[in-house]
């Protein structure tokens, strides 16, 4: 198990919205790039799709498909308000690449007073220190 697919499975795992690669029948798109690990959607909530892969995440939602690698995020944005936090379509993570631009992320599923984008969050921050460290 690489060290991505760890972190995917002490983080994303708990989140009702995330499922494993293996137990989902979506297939990966053809701009992700390495080995799918798991797959994130809030069906019934927001229609977009989040792929975690080892090398990054690919967004896919209405016209946007974009592959993010690791290795190429600057920075990674969090709601700023309550009202982002209430509104299920404003739950977005703004992901900054090392070239500036900023690619909208919507993690829009919760369980309770818990939203799954803080835990997203985490998960992106884990994985992005790992691939600074890497070699």
């Amino acid at each position: 198990m690489s060290r991505v697919e760890s972190w995917a499975e002490m983080i994303l795992t708990k989140m009702s919205s995330y499922r494993r690669a293996e137990e989902t029948t979506r297939t990966p798109p053809p701009s992700i790039i390495g080995r799918a690990i798991g797959v994130y959607s809030a069906e019934g909530t927001y229609d977009g799709v989040i792929w975690i892969s080892e090398d990054g995440i690919v967004v896919l939602d209405g016209d946007l498909r974009r592959f993010v690698a690791f290795t190429e995020i600057a920075k990674v944005h969090l709601p700023k308000t309550k009202e982002e936090l209430d509104e299920p379509t404003k739950r977005v993570i703004r992901v900054e690449a090392l070239d500036g631009t900023l690619t909208p992320v919507v993690v829009a599923g919760s369980k309770g007073r818990f939203f799954d984008v803080f835990e997203f969050s985490r998960f992106l921050s884990r994985v992005v220190g790992l691939a600074k460290k890497a070699p």
